[in-house]
């Protein structure tokens, strides 16, 4: 990929997206060739924005616009195109003559279209402004489709239909080119490579079983029918590419402007800052992000962002495009709506996809309230045994409360007894013992500590550590015992408060053997 970059969930924050729905802006003209007679058309931009009567305001030489409605039941098909007539109920009609009153009320994108030029006009240019739709269709497999194609230039069929073989091979064409209809309105095409199809014109296909659908040498799916809106606190989208051909493919996205809106629809200032996720940087683990917009008006354009897709059916032939909208740099006011359009083509020049993108500038000033539910609190905080320098105990596993063995009282054998601890605690004995900087107590009239116990005993066993002064300090406090008789239990407690920068430490010794005894420790950290 080719662009410049920056990490990608650096400049995303968790949102929602808004799909779907009418959304104002990304303008682009669609402009077909016609010719006196009857013309199958075939829409890619969406101009429901008005009535057709509105819409066909100045173009006087259209006479009558006809929508094909596809059947929507499998055994209700045709075995041959049909001609406009009010006699079968898969039409719906425009006519300048009833304007408003006719049941066609708007124009909708990725339809197919009977439109009736002046018999006496020889050719005309019939453009229409709308917003762009991605291509989005269904074959019938059980009779004739009235479809057309996102062609980026004019193809003659053979190279159109060069990545479907079988499609190339099986299918019945047949296309109208204006005039009259009769013998040659609508007619078979048998030359796939001499007859050539063009963007927005529609032509019947009988397809075999297996072909529900097919766009060109890529295909573009998940884009909602109204393109991509991430409202006023989306952040991520997403859509998939598929490539069709059976060599490697490259497919480029970019973003233009938004044209001119029509009468009475709201200025568009401009694009919104739209990011494309690149590759993994193995470094930080992060996805680098692909500008699609210049960061100010002035800079140079973006260079495409490019993807290569290997040949259809092998593993990355088909992927996921995750698009972003970086907020921190949509500076305009509060509710202004950006858009755009993004703009799919392949490596050759022969498909041509566009979809709408728009975001709307956050209002982030005022008082935010919020509501929050606590359901569940989990203790994530762990405490881990270190040596006199700091550094963690390698080899042992302390979680917050944790057993492990000594052999004595000095360093090197077992504990940690350096430092600050807010209880140390001689349970059971009748004497004080120091052991390292630690004076373990009697367990009566310590402020803050409390136990219940059956009972205690002072020399309950007589434990051998060593000779140095730890080792002795350690046996008299291993020496003693308290205990409560099955079903009831011990209970020792202890009350703190924690101020910041300190840490809270509780050492409870209890019974071992005469050289290997059993510590019971925990650890409390707070600010």
């Amino acid at each position: 990929m080719t662009n410049s970059h920056k990490t990608f969930w650096r400049w995303l924050a968790t949102g929602s997206l808004a799909l779907g729905g009418m959304a104002h802006g990304q303008w682009i003209t669609q402009t077909t060739d016609l010719k006196g007679g009857w013309n199958a058309v075939y829409l890619h931009v969406d101009a429901s924005h008005a009535a057709v009567h509105e819409v066909m305001a100045g173009t006087s030489d259209i006479e009558e616009i006809w929508l094909w409605n596809p059947p929507v039941v499998g055994q209700q098909f045709i075995d041959s195109p049909m001609l406009p007539t009010t006699t079968g109920s898969r039409w719906t009609k425009w006519t300048s003559n009833l304007g408003p009153t006719s049941a066609l009320k708007v124009l909708v994108p990725n339809a197919a279209y009977y439109v009736k030029v002046a018999d006496g006009v020889a050719s005309m240019q019939w453009s229409l402004k709308g917003r762009p739709a991605a291509p989005t269709y269904d074959w019938s497999v059980t009779g004739l489709n009235f479809v057309g194609f996102p062609l980026a230039q004019p193809l003659s069929y053979e190279r159109f239909l060069l990545p479907a073989p079988h499609l190339l091979q099986g299918a019945e064409v047949f296309a109208s080119m204006g005039g009259p209809f009769g013998e040659s309105n609508p007619v078979r095409v048998f030359d796939y490579a001499r007859t050539t199809i063009r963007r927005g014109e529609a032509v019947w296909m009988r397809v075999d079983a297996g072909f529900k659908r097919y766009f060109g040498p890529f295909e573009v799916t998940g884009v909602p029918s109204a393109g991509i809106d991430f409202g006023t606190d989306g952040t991520q989208a997403s859509f998939r590419i598929r490539n069709t051909k059976p060599t490697t493919n490259v497919v480029s996205l970019t973003m233009i402007p938004s044209e001119l809106p029509p009468t009475g629809q709201p200025v568009i200032p401009g694009m919104p800052p739209v990011v494309v996720r690149g590759d993994l940087d193995s470094a930080s683990l992060k996805h680098v992000a692909l500008s699609l917009t210049a960061a100010n008006p002035e800079d140079e354009p973006v260079r495409p962002v490019q993807f290569v897709l290997p040949p259809a059916g092998q593993p990355g032939s088909d992927i996921q495009v995750v698009l972003g909208v970086v907020r921190t740099r949509m500076t305009a006011a509060a509710g202004t709506r950006l858009a755009g359009v993004l703009r799919l083509v392949d490596a050759d020049g022969d498909l041509r996809v566009d979809f709408p993108v728009a975001a709307t500038v956050q209002d982030t000033t005022g008082l935010w309230v919020g509501d929050a539910k606590v359901s569940q609190v989990t203790q994530y905080l762990k405490q881990y045994a270190r040596n006199g320098d700091g550094s963690p105990v390698l080899g042992r596993r302390w979680t917050t409360t944790s057993a492990d063995t000594f052999t004595g009282g000095d360093a090197g054998e077992g504990l940690d007894l350096e430092g600050t601890f807010a209880y140390a605690i001689n349970v059971g004995g009748t004497t004080d013992a120091n052991v390292g900087s630690v004076n373990f107590v009697r367990s009566t009239g310590v402020e803050g500590y409390a136990q219940t116990v059956g009972s205690s005993t002072g020399n309950w066993l007589a434990p051998a550590y060593g000779t140095t002064a730890n080792d002795d300090g350690m046996e008299t406090v291993m020496s003693s015992v308290a205990s409560s008789a099955s079903p009831a239990r011990a209970i020792f407690q202890m009350t703190w408060s924690a101020g910041s920068g300190t840490s809270c430490n509780c050492c409870l010794a209890r019974q071992g053997t005469r050289r290997r005894g059993v510590a019971l420790t925990s650890s409390w950290g707070g600010k």
